[in-house]
């Protein structure tokens, strides 16, 4: 099965790029009918989400990191070609308490992604930013830009 859209070469005059689709995740139940078979389990999504296309986001790593295992899992069920775009876990944007101690556990759990190629950066999802906290909240980014720079 042909994937139904792979990506798009775009090119302005003054710049050219790729622009990849997929998803904000691949896993829900109620795709089951329109967007995946009715009766496919939930070990397959992935397998068949790649058929269709070859980027997808992760949000799982937003509520939870998982184990460097569920990454290897990840890795393994895709293409070669295959790419994935990591939020970052709920602590480095909206809690900032323990943002150190974050971003060193996801960048040691996506190791297999990054090793493997499939790594297309990190999405951090800030909450709203108001004119008069926009200064300290561009200063809570500080730590975590160094840290996955």
């Amino acid at each position: 099965m042909t994937q139904l859209i792979p990506y798009l070469n775009y090119n302005c005059g003054k710049c050219n790029m790729n622009v990849k689709i997929g998803t904000s995740g691949y896993s829900y139940d109620d795709w089951r009918g329109s967007f995946y078979p009715q009766t496919i389990k939930s070990a397959q999504m992935l397998e068949y989400y790649c058929q269709h296309f070859n980027t997808v986001e992760l949000n799982v790593t937003y509520y939870t990191i998982p184990k460097v295992h569920t990454f290897e899992k990840l890795v393994a069920k895709t293409p070669d070609d295959f790419e994935f775009i990591i939020k970052t876990h709920q602590e480095t944007t909206h809690r900032r308490k323990e943002n150190a101690i974050s971003v060193t556990n996801l960048l040691e759990s996506v190791k297999p992604v990054i090793e493997a190629n499939k790594f297309h950066g990190f999405l951090a999802q800030f909450l709203l930013v108001r004119p008069r906290v926009a200064p300290r909240r561009r200063n809570s980014c500080a730590p975590v830009r160094t840290r996955v720079a």
